[in-house]
């Protein structure tokens, strides 16, 4: 038990990371083309996120993603990278009992990543 629970630990840290960098690069995508970029689950796969460009990014499986709003009691669609850099809400990564949230700060875009056991 304490080896797959490592396991999954690593495999959940790699996929924030993951994220993490995509994010960034969807940052500086929206910079460049002073265009709103948003990121949302797709469909019932809370393993892909689907990029309003059309691409997707795949997390492990077995690793899900929810999609948190920036204040309590709204049920947020979408996680917002808009033209200027900043970005609203966060993002829950789950799997087994370990849970990663990466969060921007809103106005610099800076992303961090809390890692819950």
């Amino acid at each position: 038990p304490a080896v797959a629970s490592s396991l999954e630990r690593m495999t959940l840290s790699g996929d924030a990371r993951a994220l993490t960098t995509e994010l960034r690069l969807l940052r500086e995508r929206a910079l460049d083309r002073q265009a709103d970029i948003s990121v949302a689950i797709s469909g019932s796969d809370t393993h892909i996120l689907t990029v309003s460009d059309g691409r997707s990014i795949a997390l492990a499986d077995g690793t899900h993603a929810e999609i948190l709003a920036p204040d309590a009691g709204k049920s947020p669609q979408h996680f917002l990278i808009a033209w200027d850099g900043t970005m609203t809400g966060s993002v829950r990564l789950s799997r087994g009992a370990s849970s990663a949230r990466i969060a921007a700060d809103r106005l610099t875009g800076r992303l961090a990543v809390e890692v819950v056991r």
